[in-house]
């Protein structure tokens, strides 16, 4: 398997012939031809100095010069000085611009070190957020998140489906894709948008008090995807009980403690269920639902339009 990522600085080769290529799946080779990459897509989180883009073989020793897992980390993840901000209105600094293709090779080839608290799932205003650039949102978390969620819902007798929400953000997609995978090992009733498309926080939650209205059992909660109003290159996973709102103090403290202790465990942990991406997306699974027009549908029940129309039409 091979994908996109970054060449270490030679300086930083692994000379050391005791390290063993085992340790870690993440190994960087010299590339036999260099490729070129546009100079305006830079993230502002990477430093200026990375070369080309290359390939992450996911091989034996053979493949080239081995580098450990610390050495290859260091020079993926590193932060450089901060640009100037960009201003509202205007377009963004080039030097701002984040490259999509590296950020999403980070989400799945760096794996976080549970001993680096910045590395740990943290869960802020109900969810957890961070970078795939600073190992702090990547595979590995989504799925120990999604998977202590699953735990969670069980011990709070959730039983309903569960809806699954995306927004705009580079690495919203491939944490809905763990997420969905881990979902469906776990035989949760999932329910993501009918054609995959980009879902509002105010949506899911109206989805999911919709459904539960007038239940006692089977109610259902969900997942919202989504940093809010952070950068780029950030992603955020939230977790809405069946209440449709953030969920609570005690709901997050106990799902990132779970997270953690499954990251702890390594990356083929596995208390960690998961299908592929394929089986995952079955025609019998996941559930479509037009979120869209049930929320618009509904609007007129809680606004006046009346005097929006002497006004505009």
């Amino acid at each position: 398997m091979h994908v996109a990522g970054v060449v270490p600085d030679p300086a930083l080769q692994c000379s050391n012939k005791t390290n063993n290529w085992e340790y870690s799946r993440f190994r960087l080779t010299k590339p036999k031809t260099q490729a070129s990459f546009p100079a305006t897509s830079v993230s502002s989180r990477i430093p200026h100095s990375f070369p080309p883009v290359t390939r992450i073989p996911y091989s034996g020793p053979q493949a080239g010069n081995i580098y450990t897992h610390h050495e290859a980390h260091q020079r993926m993840s590193s932060i450089p000085a901060i640009h100037p901000p960009n201003q509202p209105g205007q377009p963004p600094l080039p030097e701002n611009l984040v490259d999509i293709s590296r950020l999403i090779t980070a989400y799945y080839a760096l794996h976080p070190d549970p001993d680096v608290p910045a590395q740990r799932v943290a869960f802020g205003t109900s969810g957890h957020r961070g970078s795939a650039f600073a190992a702090s949102f990547n595979d590995d978390h989504i799925a120990a998140i999604t998977q202590a969620i699953v735990e969670y819902r069980a011990t709070q007798h959730t039983t309903g489906p569960l809806f699954l929400a995306k927004d705009t953000h580079a690495l919203s997609e491939p944490a809905f894709t763990t997420a969905l995978e881990v979902l469906a090992a776990n035989d949760i009733e999932t329910i993501i948008d009918e054609h995959l498309g980009y879902t509002p926080t105010p949506v899911l939650s109206h989805a999911i008090l919709t459904h539960n209205q007038n239940l006692k059992l089977h109610r259902a909660d969900g997942i919202v995807i989504t940093p809010s109003h952070h950068p780029p290159e950030d992603g955020g996973f939230k977790y809405n009980p069946p209440s449709g709102g953030p969920a609570d103090t005690t709901a997050t403290r106990w799902i990132e403690n779970r997270a953690n202790d499954l990251i702890a465990a390594g990356p083929d942990n596995p208390a960690i269920k998961r299908l592929s991406d394929s089986r995952s997306r079955s025609d019998e699974k996941p559930y479509r639902h037009d979120y869209l027009t049930a929320y618009v549908d509904d609007l007129a029940n809680v606004i006046d339009f009346a005097p929006l129309r002497s006004i505009f039409f």
